[in-house]
């Protein structure tokens, strides 16, 4: 209830108490604490797999992140796919290869959520899609635009332009530019 000990700055204080007693004697004690400053969360990123990587059918996994804390330390960094929990790392680096949900991957989207938590209990969440592709399509897909070896000028607008051959055998046609998945035509 005093009022210089109510919204101390960041730094180490030593405090004192002294007591006494009826007949002029006295004791100490004395402490030393940190306030530090407002607990931030920590950082977080992929470093593997890429934001939009297309795998095909079959392939395993490798998924790492990137996790640091500046004001402290990560605790530890959990790993999700589609929703479901698939691991926890408790040291850098954060890496996860072999759980059965990463191995022999499925057709379809997924999206993978990284949350690191730091040792005060803040987090940081980073997300991502990667798709995965049935190999060996039966049909053909052709650039009608841009065509190969065509040259832009910086800041100009590519339009794109795609022929199938048995275009109602195709579900849809991923594109990617520079192993970056852009859409889906």
């Amino acid at each position: 209830n005093y009022s210089e000990l109510r919204d101390l700055s960041a730094g180490t204080y030593t405090m004192k108490a002294v007591a006494y007693d009826n007949y002029g004697k006295r004791t100490e004690k004395k402490i030393i604490f940190t306030v530090k400053r407002d607990n931030q969360a920590p950082s977080l990123s992929f470093a593997q797999p890429h934001d939009g990587r297309t795998y095909e059918k079959g392939d395993d996994l490798f998924v790492k992140v990137n996790a640091s804390d500046h004001d402290d330390y990560v605790d530890y960094v959990n790993l999700f796919i589609n929703g479901t929990f698939i691991g926890r790392d408790d040291h850098a680096p954060y890496e996860w290869s072999n759980y059965h949900e990463l191995k022999n991957l499925s057709v379809g989207s997924y999206t993978l959520k990284a949350i690191a938590y730091d040792n005060y209990g803040k987090s940081t969440e980073k997300t991502l899609r990667i798709h995965v592709n049935a190999p060996n399509c039966n049909a053909n897909v052709w650039f009608s635009k841009p065509m190969n070896h065509a040259i832009f000028w910086e800041g100009a607008d590519v339009t794109v332009a795609l022929g199938a051959s048995n275009p109602n055998d195709i579900e849809k046609i991923d594109l990617i530019l520079n192993s970056n998945w852009i859409g889906v035509d």
